[in-house]
């Protein structure tokens, strides 16, 4: 379902049926690594390369802080998929996915605030700028349309921001604090070059 490298040699891939594998060779081999799940992983993200979040099918969360050797399962969030989460400082965790719904903890997982960013609509895909900065992505291919949600407060807030694409959005990228890309349905490119304050 997703697969993360947070440097050249180390990367996690995660699938269904709660399957973890690691690498530390720049994938020449994998080793698969218990998760205490059998949820379908969805999404990663690394805060260092010890330190990674994994968002599940179900709203379960898993946290590692060893490389991805063990796992520790949250289900904080049950009954939610998903499909965006974002490590973004040492206590800071975002996730989003089904019904519009955010996850945030600042506590390392210890105390989660679950709500809606004003949309019932689902989102597939998170990316963070720096720790306070995010863009969501998602929506439904119209009448729907694709819909994006913005961050200023690292998560504890959003705001819309407009996709002028009318396709399901299911992924997006920031290779720096400027430059951005979202890709979704039908061959669905959006790029961005002033932090996602336009897209084009």
């Amino acid at each position: 379902e997703a697969v993360r490298f947070f440097d050249q040699e180390n990367g996690i891939a995660v699938g269904t049926s709660g399957t973890i594998l690691c690498t530390t060779n720049c994938g020449e081999t994998w080793v698969p690594r218990a998760s205490g799940t059998t949820r379908s992983l969805l999404s990663i993200s690394f805060l260092d390369v010890d330190n990674c979040v994994v968002g599940a099918l179900g709203g379960e969360i898993l946290l590692t802080t060893n490389r991805g050797n063990t796992w520790v399962v949250d289900t904080t969030s049950r009954g939610l998929a998903l499909y965006g989460v974002a490590f973004i400082n040492g206590h800071t965790i975002v996730a989003v996915g089904s019904n519009g719904n955010t996850a945030r903890t600042t506590d390392r997982g210890t105390t989660w605030v679950i709500q809606q960013a004003g949309t019932l609509y689902p989102f597939y895909g998170l990316a963070f700028t720096d720790s306070m900065n995010g863009l969501a992505v998602g929506g439904e291919t119209a009448p729907g349309g694709g819909i994006m949600r913005r961050t200023t407060d690292g998560g504890a807030t959003w705001f819309s921001q407009a996709s002028g694409s009318s396709q399901r959005l299911t992924g997006v990228s920031f290779p720096n604090r400027i430059l951005g890309f979202v890709a979704g349905h039908n061959g669905t490119i959006l790029k961005t070059t002033n932090g996602g304050l336009t897209w084009f």
